[in-house]
């Protein structure tokens, strides 16, 4: 069978306790029914261990229609990483610090016995950015910038396709830098400094916010209205005619989108469906840059 003939692609998504894959059909972008695969992973272990469940976990999923039938594999990191290269630069965060210096492709290509020029790596918030570019409700825009709201502020611009380098989250703001405003940090610390009853996160605030108190109201209120205006100067309309918007901070939409919205008049402000799937589909349709 020729390369032109395997209609399916694997899209994996590594997380800091998991790790996750599914078949994609890339004739329409879809996710193949009952084909998602997850398991934990110690990510405090041995760089052995991981990778063994990791190729595991994958080979299993090649097994459901074949390696015959797979054109490429697509896998989502955090980072840092050599993207490229598949080489791992993790150090220094907490989790697979056994992996720094690795060469996850050349070992992840021994062990399925898998090209290595079909397996490709890319960072985490850029899989759901290409996979939300897929979707059928930003099929009519070239230029989105989609977001991740969540412990940190990540960000991806995505160009008729394909992932551009520029990041939001280290760009000057205010004392210090976007990462520390528009993530859920921020949320807390601005409650729990004005406010006698302290807060661990977001979910937390959303619950107060819902119920009525005005403090936890107002914050959503002023996060959305800086985000608004933080993204105006940075997704003009050279850069970006959509923004998506994804996270557990997306969990609250319904506090903040209004004023996020009124604030950032030259795009379009969309809610993501679902992160895991559109990081699937980005990972899978992923093909490094020649």
């Amino acid at each position: 069978m020729t390369a032109t003939q395997k209609h399916f692609a694997i899209g994996v998504d590594v997380g800091g306790t998991h790790i996750a894959a599914c078949l994609v059909n890339k004739d329409n972008d879809e996710i193949i029914k009952d084909s998602h695969r997850e398991t934990p992973v110690d990510a405090q272990t041995s760089a052995y261990k991981i990778l063994s469940t990791w190729s595991e976990l994958i080979a299993e999923v090649i097994n459901l229609k074949g390696k015959e039938n797979i054109s490429n594999i697509g896998i989502a990191m955090p980072g840092p990483f050599d993207y490229k290269k598949g080489i791992s630069q993790i150090h220094g965060v907490g989790k697979y610090e056994s992996l720094f210096g690795v060469n996850v492709k050349a070992c992840l290509s021994t062990t399925l016995d898998f090209n290595p020029d079909h397996i490709h790596f890319l960072n985490d918030a850029s899989a759901f950015a290409l996979g939300e570019y897929h979707k059928a409700y930003c099929a009519g825009y070239n230029r989105i910038l989609a977001l991740t709201l969540g412990t940190g502020f990540g960000s991806t611009y995505i160009h008729n396709g394909s992932p551009l380098p520029q990041m939001l989250y280290n760009v000057p703001y205010r004392d210090s830098i976007a990462d520390d405003y528009f993530s859920t940090r921020w949320f807390v610390s601005a409650f729990n400094q004005k406010n006698a009853a302290q807060i661990s996160g977001v979910k937390e605030l959303s619950e107060l916010a819902k119920s009525g108190n005005r403090n936890a109201l107002n914050i959503f209120k002023e996060f959305g209205r800086d985000l608004g205006k933080f993204l105006v100067a940075h997704t003009v309309n050279e850069m970006a005619e959509c923004v998506v918007i994804g996270g557990n901070i997306s969990k609250a939409w319904e506090l903040f989108s209004g004023e996020l919205q009124n604030n950032l008049t030259t795009c379009k402000v969309i809610r993501a469906e679902s992160m895991n799937t559109s990081a699937f589909i980005g990972a899978a349709s992923y093909k490094d840059e020649e």
